[in-house]
């Protein structure tokens, strides 16, 4: 396991307003077999406090999944759609999802992310975007 510093940009846009959220925050980056994983706690900023996020890498797609106080799992595949579930404390809401970008580049000590798709959750569809960078902390200069 590394630790990371880890460089979150998401923006959500619905009709002609958007939302954006940046956050700075620590992570863990682990190797397995089945590929790289990046996990890293939620903060009251985010509004899933309670929550672990864990960012699965793989040759041609992403995987971000959330446990804790709200459980889902979104894949990103260019291209394809993607249907599930997210459970919260009030209930289950449908989720699909339709990735039109997914590039990433990463290595053990740095790496990035970018999303863009769409998101359908029950009657609310929004557009998407998500940049995320990496760096080992050993790497960083204080």
């Amino acid at each position: 396991m590394r630790r990371v510093i880890l460089n979150i940009t998401g923006t959500q846009y619905e009709g002609d307003s958007d939302e954006r959220i940046e956050l700075i925050t620590e992570g863990r980056l682990i190797k397995k077999p089945e590929g790289l994983f990046i996990e890293y706690d939620e903060s009251e900023l985010t509004g899933i406090e309670g929550c672990t996020t864990t960012l699965v890498f793989a040759d041609d797609s992403v995987t971000i999944e959330r446990n804790g106080t709200l459980n889902m799992q979104m894949v990103f595949s260019p291209g394809r759609v993607f249907d599930s579930s997210m459970q919260t404390p009030f209930g289950s809401v449908s989720l699909h999802l339709f990735a039109s970008k997914v590039e990433s580049q990463f290595n053990e000590k740095e790496g990035s992310l970018r999303l863009e798709y769409e998101l359908s959750l029950g009657s609310l569809s929004t557009f998407n975007k998500l940049d995320l960078k990496f760096k080992s902390m050993e790497d960083c200069v204080n």
